[in-house]
Order: structure tokens, then C-alpha cells, then sequence
């Protein structure tokens, strides 16, 4: 097959696995050929075909940033998605009605951009200087890839495993934190309730198999 035949066809089967929330044997075992670049060309074809469907890109993803998740799947460099409208959930998290087929919540911090960045060569200081402000955020990924068992060539073409995700109300000034020390902290409801109660603070990116609902805070 053709590089432009082989995104068709995976980008295919993927965009029929979200739709009917089922899962697939891993493309690399079944195309064993498949790089990290046909990767991307297939995560194209993907978001082409749920653009089609009249979703809108609005952000994008960074995965795979931390030594712990590399780590887990043997992997040393980050991996890239698009985030649409359709994934921006408000309020709480329906799992059935997204269609979600093996969730996993993962706390991040989202970059609410002032002006558009292009590379290649950004720095981290041309990030900062373009970011409005930051949000705290519940990532909620997902895998169209059966039980999680993805290395990078599935991840990639899989929209970087992405799911849905979830805004915190705080805005804050990326200049007066210090990003790789931020803290989050869980609640079981949103504060201000009388029935929120804190989960211990734990420092940077962490991973659970199961979404509380919570809200999250700085």
C-alpha cells in the first residue's frame, strides 16, 4: 500500500471504533511497517473524517511529556492530538454519551493562548509570552485500541489517545507560577460546598483509572 492508502485505512478503522465505541487490535501488530510518520498522516485522515461530521479543532494535545508514562510505554518523546469542540465537556462527565470505551483521567494544565504559535524551534519562553492564561484541567483519555496496549505508532494515530476533557473555572498568570511545581488538589464536589472534601495534594501529571467527577483547583 501507498502511504496515502495506508492513512485511508486506518484512519478509517479508527474513526469507526469512536463512533461505535469498540476497540482494535493494535496497527502495529497488524502492519508491523508503520512509522511514526505514517503515524501522523493517520491521525489526519482521523480528524479529517470527524471534521466531516462538522467538529471543530480548538486546541491541541501534548502527550506522553513525563519519564513515568515513557517509561510505561517504552517510549522517549512526546506524542501530539488535536482537541475539538466536540471533546470540550462543561459540568460533568457523561462516559455512555461520549462514547467512551476504556476512560482514564489524567490531571494536566491547559495553555489558553493569546496568539497562535508555529514552529519548528518555539521556545519555552515564546510559549509563555503567548499564553493568556492557564487553566488546571481533567483530561479524560481513551484508547480505541484494546486494553491500553499502545506503543507510540498507535498512540500517535490515535489522536494521541485522547478522550474528552474538562476545564477548571481558575485562570492564572503563567508568569507567577512555577509550572513544574504546581500542586492539584481533588474535590468530591465543587468548592464552596459543604460536602467537597480535598484529596491529598499531589505534585505534577497524575493517572487514574477512573473519573470522580471531581473539580479541580490550584
Amino acid at each position: 500500500m501507498t502511504r496515502e492508502t495506508t492513512a485511508v485505512l486506518h484512519g478509517s478503522q479508527l474513526y469507526q471504533a469512536l463512533r461505535s465505541g469498540r476497540t482494535l487490535s493494535p496497527l502495529i501488530t497488524r502492519d508491523p511497517a508503520l512509522t511514526i510518520d505514517d503515524a501522523y498522516d493517520i491521525s489526519l485522515d482521523f480528524l479529517a473524517r470527524r471534521m466531516a461530521d462538522g467538529e471543530r479543532v480548538i486546541g491541541k494535545k501534548i502527550g506522553v511529556t513525563s519519564k513515568a508514562v515513557q517509561d510505561m510505554l517504552g517510549v522517549h518523546q512526546p506524542d501530539f492530538g488535536f482537541l475539538t469542540d466536540a471533546m470540550l465537556v462543561e459540568g460533568d462527565i457523561d462516559i455512555a454519551a461520549h462514547r467512551l470505551i476504556q476512560p482514564r483521567a489524567e490531571a494536566e494544565i491547559a495553555f489558553i493562548l493569546a496568539e497562535p504559535l508555529r514552529g519548528p524551534g518555539v521556545t519555552p519562553e515564546q510559549v509563555i509570552a503567548a499564553t493568556a492564561a492557564i487553566a488546571p484541567c481533567f483530561e479524560i483519555v481513551d484508547s480505541r485500541i484494546t486494553d491500553w496496549k499502545i506503543g507510540i505508532v498507535d498512540t500517535v494515530a490515535d489522536n494521541a489517545s485522547c478522550g474528552v476533557f474538562v476545564l477548571g473555572e481558575a485562570r492564572a498568570d503563567p508568569r507567577s507560577h512555577d509550572l513544574p511545581g504546581l500542586r492539584r488538589c481533588n474535590w468530591a464536589s465543587c468548592r464552596g460546598s459543604r460536602r467537597s472534601r480535598r484529596a491529598p495534594r499531589q505534585r505534577g501529571k497524575s493517572t487514574s483509572r477512573r473519573s470522580t467527577g471531581a473539580c479541580l483547583s490550584w
